[in-house]
């Protein structure tokens, strides 16, 4: 008996020991949950609520501006992935009492594969009884035009072999080497844009500014409360969330996303290939991408010499995570002045509620107030959005869109102290197409009108073409000279 327990002992032992290290390990693991929970989910928690909140408050601004014919303009996107945008066009004007008058009328087509990057776009027009007809394709090896004042062919250009092209022609034309550089450059650049390689992952190419936002969040010191407010026009029980950003967080956030922007190789090729002084000015952009980043650093180097203070963003939820209301508090001091800038949006009980934003200013020169309101109305089929807006330093004006869902007629208008107008229509919206018809975009107008009625659909059918490179712009354009010259003389 003394032996057999003599050998089962240590074995006791290591049992014990292991259920001693087992215990000591869930303690510890617990005591970490419990630490994290602390320092990071008790921050989260409220943060998730905050962002239940903006979720449905998105669903509700959503709703609102789908229910007019404004809609089109989120959907067209989508459409022009593989379809086509058709719009008919009659424009009609006459002065002196109809002794001089102008009727042009036409149409003009976009046919778009995004996923191929293959364009076309089209335009007839009937102009002044002369009837005529333009044409543009647009893909990743050329760009070629066929205009009916000269013929029925396509002349274009090949992006590969454009910069030796151009020496054939541009010689024709008395055209020195400079400019033929210079155009090749923007045609190289078209070439880069066009084959740019595609981001692929959104989430990967979006991680490391994740990374930073959510580095950001942790910074950032969270409350929250039970409190009660006044919405809508009632007193209701809601729960603030109050985040305070600090200047060392909000320094901490800029210089991150620097360090991230500046080895961000996709923005800075999509950058780069734009980096041509016609170019850029034919986009609307300037700046290279190492001009942005001097900038960007700049600014931040600014910030932290001439910034004191926090800004404060209040969220205020009810227990259904529908956002109430919204407040940014920002006491501040920059370069030795001081500010304060309170801003409110007020989003009521419900979707149907008038919404209101209010925006004041207070410095060392005087103070600047802004206020806008935006309500929302649904009778049956029928939905009315009505935005407000008056300042100190803005007219007063005031935007409406009616639209009735069943029938699609609209009316859009404005009124402002001195001047007020209303254009009418008819949007017709579908799974895959709408129909967008303005009766007379010009109705302040005595003695012109313009009607334009768009189609949008999917499927875009782009043809296949062949046209004329340009090293054979001369010659072709030197026979179609002769044979016109010719034509005149004998006809």
């Amino acid at each position: 008996m003394d032996g057999y327990e003599a050998i089962d002992s240590p074995q006791k032992s290591r049992k014990w020991l292991w259920i001693v290290i087992s215990s000591a390990a869930v303690v510890i693991a617990a005591a970490v949950a419990l630490i994290v929970y602390f320092l990071f989910f008790h921050n989260a928690v409220p943060l998730l609520a905050v962002g239940r909140s903006l979720v449905n408050l998105n669903t509700e601004v959503e709703e609102r501006f789908e229910n007019t014919p404004f809609k089109a303009l989120t959907m067209l996107p989508e459409i022009l992935e593989d379809g086509t945008l058709t719009a008919n066009f009659d424009y009609r004007t006459n002065f002196l009492g109809g002794i001089i008058s102008a009727d042009i009328d036409g149409t003009v087509r976009l046919s778009s594969n995004t996923v191929e990057r293959d364009y076309a776009l089209g335009a007839d027009v009937n102009l002044y009884g002369e009837a005529i007809d333009l044409d543009v394709y647009l893909n990743r090896e050329r760009l070629a035009l066929r205009a009916s004042v000269l013929d029925n062919r396509f002349y274009g250009i090949t992006y590969d072999t454009f910069r030796k092209d151009i020496r054939v022609f541009g010689r024709l034309i008395f055209l020195d080497n400079e400019t033929m550089d210079l155009l090749a450059d923007i045609v190289d650049q078209i070439n880069e844009i066009m084959n740019a390689e595609e981001i692929g992952d959104e989430h990967e190419f979006f991680e490391n500014y994740t990374t930073v936002l959510t580095e950001f969040i942790r910074d950032v010191d969270v409350s929250s409360r039970r409190t009660r407010i006044e919405s809508g026009g009632e007193r209701v029980r809601c729960t603030e969330i109050k985040i305070t950003i600090t200047k060392d967080a909000l320094l901490k956030l800029l210089n991150d996303l620097y360090n991230v922007f500046e080895n961000d190789e996709i923005i800075r090729e999509q950058l780069e290939a734009t980096d041509n002084p016609l170019l850029q000015g034919m986009i609307g952009r300037t700046g290279t991408y190492d001009y942005l980043l001097r900038e960007f650093r700049r600014f931040i180097r600014e910030l932290e010499r001439n910034y004191e203070g926090d800004i404060v963003l209040s969220f205020y939820t009810n227990s259904e995570s529908r956002l109430l209301r919204f407040e940014i508090d920002a006491d501040i001091i920059y370069d030795g002045n001081r500010e304060e800038n309170k801003v409110s949006f007020d989003f009521g009980s419900s979707i149907e509620d008038n919404w209101v934003f209010d925006f004041s200013a207070i410095s060392d020169y005087g103070s600047n107030n802004i206020f806008a309101s935006w309500d929302y109305e649904v009778h049956l089929e029928n939905y009315r959005n009505t935005v407000h807006i008056a300042g100190d330093d803005i007219e007063s004006i005031t935007l409406i869109s009616d639209w009735n869902k069943d029938n699609g007629d609209f009316e859009l208008a404005y009124i402002s102290r001195w001047d007020m107008g209303e254009i009418t229509g008819v949007f017709k919206p579908a799974d895959n197409s709408f129909r967008l018809l303005f009766d007379n975009v010009l109705p302040e107008s005595s003695y012109s009108s313009l009607k334009i009625d768009i189609h949008a659909e999917t499927g875009s059918q782009i043809e296949r073409i062949s046209y004329i490179n340009i090293d054979r712009w001369g010659r072709e354009l030197s026979g179609l000279l002769m044979r016109f010259i010719l034509g005149g003389i004998f006809s």
